[in-house]
């Protein structure tokens, strides 16, 4: 008795699994199957849009150029104007710039062509035969006024899809037809499609696309034209609507097999098998990962050290007590050599510094003291370096040094400038007040130079030799005078307020201090100054004369012992009319510019010192004839002026700077 309820609870749990299982199975059958319907509408869906956008494309193309003026003008009016045709010959290809348009075209009523653009080559009609309008041109025309018609052509580079919209009432009227690329859109279809046959229907029931595809059915169940996706036994089928087409519209239709529940099933026992097998080898990676992660772990952080002494542009060294290195960054291994780690300190950081011993007695100093230390030394090529040295101690020993080196070279480079730098502004100074100084004895000289001529020609009469002698005094002290009040003007600060001046003035300015300079020994002085209107800006007149005159004593210098003339010239441009070479702190704003060009025929400069001229003590001259600072207050007080220079330089040919300020109105100069 006992063994039949037994028996009989066995075969009722087993029927209990198989039930449960059996409902499982459907339940995961349909939502698989459902999933995948979701999944086919989903992609179809996107298709169709795409494929929608595109439509709009063509069809916003031609609407544009159906509501355009200059065509109506043209096509509906007895002999249209030059003008309309010429509007439409610079529209047309504006219309059809982008690469996806194939051509616009412009058609009468019987397919004479009009006016068009067309992208690819198509084959010259029949002798003597009539044009045959596109069939997207002949529904438009058959369409109420103002109605889009669209078509989809097959070609074997592509396809085209069509949108024509007629214009005009009869007897006069056109259709303005539109091409754009469709290759993408139906292989986009056909993707989405995947592995069944698809088709994509006209508004008459045509087959569109593919050439020679299949007629497919709506659904069942489905309103004509309505967008869904069901299920039809084994089958999943599609229709979706493509917004867009007028009346009753395209429809991508789709049909694919569903999964079935032999397929679901077997996906179920694969699925378990797999993780019977994928059970032992987890076990075993997760062995594997305990065992190692202490390793790996120990393994980062070294990496993340490695990563931060690399960070650090300066040579940074880690040395132990007996003298070899232990560690070392990136910037240290390229300015020492790349096999410094396991090599002594002496043979190897050490022997690149000036005084090597002292090196090492130094290291040991931090090594014995257990002290930091800091100290500035010299390298074999004669670069500063600022080195500092930290113990690092383990049970109250110290085991290990970090030293650190800075590059302060050029630091020490620019304190020695900014030295010189202020030599030259307490020197300028100087010249200043010897300038005012100048000026009362020089006006005394002209005065009584101008005293004795009245006297003695009252005296001796007009034609006395004495007085071409006190005449040649009197020029002479005029002509100091000049250079007096030249260097007073560049001396002077420029805080006043800013007005309008036309720029030949304070050319001139510059020319006439450089003229009584012997800088321009051997090389004259070219003007190319006339211009109209009035070259004028807006800044400081005395600024821009020390900007122009820096740039032509430099011109000068690059033409010691060579030669020729330096050319000075003004002219008149709009902001896209650049001049020649690389813009520094190119400026965009006002359209109208004025431009000063100093052009020489010298040494000319390499790009790698074009890179460097604006920086601040910056020089190519010799120690003693140039300090560095002319082109960088050059280009500040450019950059007061709202504007930029250009550089353009060729070696052993010459350079030209041109400063580029905006202009102002003409006739604006002030007083």
């Amino acid at each position: 008795m006992s063994r039949g309820v037994a028996l009989l609870s066995v075969a009722l749990l087993t029927l209990a699994g198989v039930g449960v299982f059996t409902s499982w199975l459907d339940a995961r059958t349909a939502a698989r199957v459902e999933a995948e319907r979701a999944r086919r509408h989903r992609r179809l869906e996107e298709a169709a849009l795409a494929l929608s956008a595109r439509v709009d494309r063509a069809g916003g193309l031609a609407r544009a150029l159906a509501d355009a003026g200059s065509l109506r003008e043209v096509v509906l009016e007895d002999d249209g104007p030059a003008e309309g045709w010429g509007l439409l010959d610079r529209l047309l290809p504006r219309l059809a710039a982008d690469d996806d348009v194939g051509g616009v075209r412009v058609l009468r009523e019987d397919g004479a062509p009009l006016v068009g653009y067309d992208r690819r080559p198509r084959p010259p009609a029949p002798p003597l035969a009539a044009p045959a309008p596109p069939e997207a041109a002949r529904r438009a025309l058959a369409a109420p006024a103002g109605g889009a018609a669209f078509d989809l052509a097959l070609e074997p580079e592509g396809a085209r899809l069509v949108a024509a919209i007629a214009i005009g009432q009869p007897p006069r009227r056109a259709v303005v037809v539109v091409d754009v690329d469709a290759s993408g859109d139906l292989r986009r279809l056909a993707d989405a499609a995947a592995d069944g046959p698809w088709a994509l229907v006209g508004e008459d029931g045509r087959v569109l696309a593919p050439a020679g595809g299949p007629a497919l059915e709506r659904p069942a169940g489905l309103d004509a034209w309505a967008s869904g996706t069901v299920v039809e036994g084994e089958a999943i089928v599609s229709a979706l609507a493509v917004p867009g087409v007028p009346r009753g519209g395209w429809q991508l239709r789709a049909r694919a097999p569903s999964r079935s529940r032999d397929e679901v099933t077997r996906e179920v026992l694969e699925l378990s098998l797999g993780a019977l097998l994928l059970l032992p080898l987890s076990l075993l990676l997760l062995w594997l990962h305990l065992t190692e992660r202490s390793k790996r772990a120990a393994e980062e952080q070294r990496r993340f050290s490695d990563t931060v002494f690399d960070a650090i542009t300066d040579p940074l060294v880690v040395v132990d007590a007996r003298l070899v290195v232990m560690v070392a960054n990136r910037a240290a291994r390229a300015r020492h050599g790349h096999d410094l780690v396991g090599r002594r300190y002496e043979e190897t950081v050490a022997r690149g510094r000036r005084a090597p011993a002292d090196e090492v007695e130094a290291l040991r100093d931090v090594l014995e003291r257990g002290r930091p230390r800091r100290d500035e030394v010299e390298d074999a090529l004669g670069g500063a370096w600022q080195v500092q040295r930290w113990p690092r101690s383990e049970g109250g020993a110290v085991t290990h040094v970090v030293e650190h080196a800075r590059d302060v070279t050029e630091m020490r480079r620019l304190q020695a400038q900014l030295i010189q730098s202020e030599k030259l502004s307490t020197l300028g100074e100087m010249a200043a007040g010897v300038a005012h100084e100048i000026n009362n004895p020089i006006a005394a000289v002209s005065m009584y130079a101008q005293l004795l001529q009245e006297e003695l020609g009252e005296a001796l009469g007009p034609d006395a030799p004495a007085l071409e002698k006190l005449r040649t005094i009197e020029a002479q002290a005029a002509d100091v005078g000049e250079i007096v009040r030249s260097m007073l003007g560049f001396s002077r600060r420029s805080d006043g307020p800013r007005r309008p001046y036309d720029v030949r003035a304070a050319i001139e300015r510059a020319l006439g201090l450089v003229e009584h300079r012997k800088v321009l020994d051997g090389v004259t002085l070219e003007r190319a100054l006339d211009v109209d209107p009035p070259p004028v800006v807006v800044g400081s007149e005395g600024q821009l004369a020390q900007v122009v005159h820096n740039l032509v004593v430099n011109a000068a210098h690059a033409m010691k012992g060579r030669g020729g003339a330096v050319r000075v010239g003004v002219t008149r441009a709009r902001e896209d009319a650049y001049p020649p070479g690389r813009p520094v702190g190119l400026v965009a704003g006002n359209p109208d510019r004025v431009r000063v060009s100093v052009a020489d025929a010298g040494v000319g400069m390499p790009p790698e010192v074009i890179d460097r001229i604006f920086e601040p003590f910056y020089t190519t001259k010799p120690v003693g004839e140039g300090t560095g600072l002319g082109l960088s207050v050059s280009f500040a007080i450019v950059r007061e002026h709202g504007g930029c220079m250009w550089v353009h330089s060729e070696p052993g040919v010459g350079t030209t700077f041109t400063i580029d300020l905006p202009a102002e109105a003409a006739g604006a100069e002030g007083g």
